[in-house]
């Protein structure tokens, strides 16, 4: 009987063949047969396989390929931003284990980046420690985290100076966050003080809730200068101060990594462009001014150079102030050669006043060299609050007296500070000028 149906069965699929065309009857028989050939290999390989010992290759294939609970972990990896983000989150927690919360903050900031295919935001921040404040605790932290050694992720710690330390964060090698930390904003606490430019000789002590007004023309202006731009570190926060809604001046460092871009950009954009002259100040061993200093040891000849060769590092220069130089600007004959040079090329010059018995103004006036003496700094206490009421400050100081010069560094709470606080100066009838204007 199975005979017959096999037979039966046989004989209707040979009568269907029949019907077909010789061509189609080859290519079935065609498919028949590799079906038959790779059926046979795969029989061939299992017994083999059961059999026979692995090669060493094969071994050392199976060996480095990741077991089963491995390979699903890979495919659970979370998407490279999510990633930053919990990074992001391990670093908010470690540094409010050392004690640092937001009010700490100077900077928080994201600037979009692409590195290959991946686009991504960059995180900086900077924040404000005490003098005594151990940066390495906050490394060692980040590194023990369990979180930190999942995802990938190794730091590396900078001194960038006395003042200044950075831990940048690198997720599979891609430098993704840099954490600044910053103990000083200036030089000494003294040179924080407010000045006014027309005091009464009669008066001892000025109560800053009534400044002294005088009798001016026109409308009150006031000139923002923001300091130390160029150096590369906060180069992001750099950038910020050129979409304010007043042009300001940036006084730049020679020799920083972005000094000479930064000099393009803000006169592309039609802000006045300052030397940051570097200058000895009473304690370099632990506030050393930078590349490009003038130091007192200097002779005259030095003196010139270097100033020559710090004018040369950032191009569309207007004027020049000093960075730090509490020593040296008290130093009459030393400041003298400084001012000689910068009046021999027609530029003007400002005294940021890093202390108080700083020379620098009064020889400046009488060498008939354009000069002006700054007010006030801004950001001394960097705290957001306090920048703002220094701005408010600020316009109150140029509103009493016809002008005021203001400084302030590259913080973004510095930034906030001016973007919230300039179009309210302006709408009191305050115009925000260049220093430059400001001179005399």
């Amino acid at each position: 009987m199975l005979d017959r149906q096999r037979s039966t069965l046989l004989d209707r699929i040979g009568r269907q063949l029949a019907d077909f065309s010789g061509g189609l009857r080859f290519a079935i028989a065609l498919a028949g047969f590799a079906f038959f050939i790779g059926l046979s290999s795969l029989g061939w390989v299992t017994l083999t396989d059961q059999l026979l010992p692995r090669t060493t290759a094969a071994a050392a294939a199976t060996a480095e390929s990741p077991p089963p609970a491995a390979a699903k972990n890979d495919q659970r990896k979370l998407p490279f931003t999510q990633r930053l983000e919990t990074i992001t989150d391990i670093a908010k927690s470690c540094f409010l284990d050392v004690g640092l919360s937001r009010e700490h903050f100077i900077t928080q900031l994201t600037d979009p980046r692409q590195y290959g295919t991946r686009q991504f935001d960059y995180y900086y921040w900077e924040v404000w420690v005490p003098p005594d404040f151990d940066v390495e605790q906050i490394l060692d932290k980040l590194r023990e985290h369990k979180g930190v050694r999942a995802e990938n992720v190794s730091f590396e710690y900078e001194r960038i100076d006395e003042k200044t330390y950075a831990i940048k964060a690198y997720v599979d090698g891609i430098n993704t966050h840099q954490f600044l930390f910053t103990k000083a904003a200036q030089e000494v606490p003294e040179g924080a003080r407010v000045l006014l430019a027309n005091v009464p000789e009669n008066v001892t002590k000025i109560d800053i809730g009534a400044i002294p007004t005088i009798s001016y023309q026109g409308a009150p202006r006031l000139a923002i200068i923001v300091d130390d731009i160029g150096t590369g570190v906060r180069e992001a926060v750099d950038r910020l101060f050129l979409n304010l809604p007043a042009k300001i001046t940036l006084s730049i460092l020679p020799y920083g990594a972005t000094a000479r871009q930064m000099a393009e950009l803000a006169h592309q954009n039609g802000n006045e462009v300052m030397l940051h002259l570097p200058m000895e100040p009473l304690d370099m061993k632990n506030n050393d001014p930078g590349h490009g200093k003038l130091l007192l040891a200097m002779n005259d000849a030095d003196i010139r150079q270097t100033i020559d060769q710090d004018l040369k590092q950032v191009p569309f220069i207007a004027g020049v102030n000093n960075h730090m130089g509490s020593a040296f600007t008290r130093n009459g004959a030393k400041m003298s050669v400084v001012l000689q040079s910068i009046k021999e090329r027609n530029l003007f010059f400002i005294d940021s006043v890093t202390i108080g018995d700083s020379v620098a103004f009064t020889l400046a006036k009488q060498n008939g060299i354009h000069s002006a003496a700054r007010n006030l700094f801004l950001d001394h206490s960097p705290d957001l609050d306090s920048i703002r009421r220094q701005v408010e400050l600020a316009g109150r100081i140029a509103k009493a007296q016809g002008k005021a010069i203001a400084i302030g560094h590259p913080f973004q709470n510095t930034y906030q500070a001016l973007q919230e606080g300039l179009p309210k100066l302006r709408a009191l009838g305050i115009e925000i000028v260049p220093v430059g204007q400001l001179v005399q």
